[in-house]
């Protein structure tokens, strides 16, 4: 009888859970390296808002389904077996991906800080719109921490093409200054009326 090895199979099984991670924080963009935090029992998660207000917001469940026959395990190599590991966390990462992009979508809109162009084009002028209505924090020596940017590939050439007009403009550059200063003062007083936690 062949030895089973234990301890050898939860090693190769927790360096496949590690790659799967590994490719699903590949597809997870700007929410990759995200802080994950573990709750051990309920079936709801409770948080308080920067602004005080507490919310509450049901778990979905994302997963991915594959399936291996033992018909196929003496054919397949070790290679295949990760890369399989990594197309499902792939998915999975995608999946993820969707989901905050749509939590994001219904914050912002809770809020009262989504923008509806009714369908035309990205221009200057809604960048600036963009820019007026978020806040941003600033370094200590006041300088800001512009947001960034999450475009699909289709509106790249468009983004890329209004960021080059507006830093050439010199109104739109005049707004933009107007904007920052604005920020920086809400940002100022936001940071005096902080209190101090012993």
């Amino acid at each position: 009888m062949l030895p089973l090895y234990p301890e050898l199979k939860i090693k190769i099984e927790r360096l496949l859970v590690d790659i799967a991670q590994q490719a699903a924080q590949s597809r997870l963009g700007p929410f990759a390296g995200t802080q994950r935090v573990r709750q051990r029992e309920g079936d709801r998660l409770e948080y308080m808002t920067v602004d005080g207000g507490n919310k509450k917001t049901d778990y979905r469940r994302t997963g991915v389904d594959f399936e291996i026959r033992p018909s196929d395990i003496p054919t397949m190599t070790f290679n295949q077996a990760v890369q399989l590991v990594i197309d499902k966390g792939m998915e999975l990462g995608t999946q993820e991906a969707s989901f905050y992009f749509e939590v994001l979508n219904e914050s912002i809109a809770e809020v009262g800080n989504a923008i509806d162009v009714g369908g035309q084009p990205f221009t200057v002028d809604l960048l600036l719109q963009m820019l007026g209505r978020i806040q941003f924090p600033f370094d200590g020596h006041g300088n800001p921490h512009l947001p960034t940017l999450h475009i699909g590939p289709d509106l790249q050439e468009t983004v890329t093409r209004v960021l080059e007009e507006a830093d050439k403009d010199a109104e739109a550059q005049d707004r933009l200054t107007a904007i920052i200063n604005q920020k920086r003062e809400e940002w100022n007083a936001q940071q005096d009326s902080r209190k101090l936690v012993d």
